[in-house]
């Protein structure tokens, strides 16, 4: 009875912050919300909002505060807002009926490895970055009351409504050693 008492007020808090912000932008954390109070109203799309509503469920407000960059960017930089779409549309292509081992696959997760490289740039330009380094020296006092319950990670990617095919896997993983070898590069 204690965990429903403790989720119906976290709901009734979102309620109310949502009333508060007067947008849907009210349930996510105030901390978040912050973040992306200097948006124009309208820009941030709801899928964007959905990400950072699941990312605030599993790695807790720091975490959405700091995706939350992506998404400030995405909305200022129309051009990289459509190649992230383009290469979203390509993602969801990679259905069960193309191979692993297809060119695509490999093709697409050099330029998914580019557009992330082209988002870190454009944060750093923006110094979102700075401003994400500076959530992190917070004390965690400040974040006091900002705390829910989280799920772990795993307990999240299990609960996903959607798996992945054999080559968006593949690509995802492509793209993240590409990453890694950009970032150890730049070190």
């Amino acid at each position: 009875m204690a965990a429903q008492e403790a989720e119906i007020k976290r709901q009734r808090a979102a309620v109310q912050r949502m009333q508060e912000v007067g947008s849907p932008l009210g349930l996510l954390s105030e901390l978040v919300t912050d973040r992306l109070s200097h948006l124009p109203p309208g820009v941030l799309r709801a899928s964007d909002l959905e990400a950072l509503l699941v990312t605030e469920r599993i790695f807790g407000p720091l975490g959405a505060a700091v995706q939350a960059s992506v998404f400030i960017v995405l909305a200022t930089h129309p051009e990289l807002r459509a190649e992230q779409d383009r290469l979203d549309a390509a993602e969801a292509a990679l259905d069960d009926g193309v191979e692993p081992d297809d060119a695509r696959v490999e093709e697409l997760a050099v330029q998914r490895c580019a557009q992330q490289l082209a988002l870190d740039r454009a944060i750093e330009a923006a110094g979102l970055d700075k401003a994400a380094e500076e959530l992190f020296e917070t004390d965690d006092a400040d974040l006091k009351g900002t705390e829910e319950r989280q799920m772990s990670a795993f307990e999240a990617a299990t609960k996903m409504p959607y798996g992945f095919s054999p080559a968006r896997t593949r690509c995802m993983e492509l793209a993240g050693q590409l990453l890694a070898q950009a970032y150890s590069a730049n070190s």
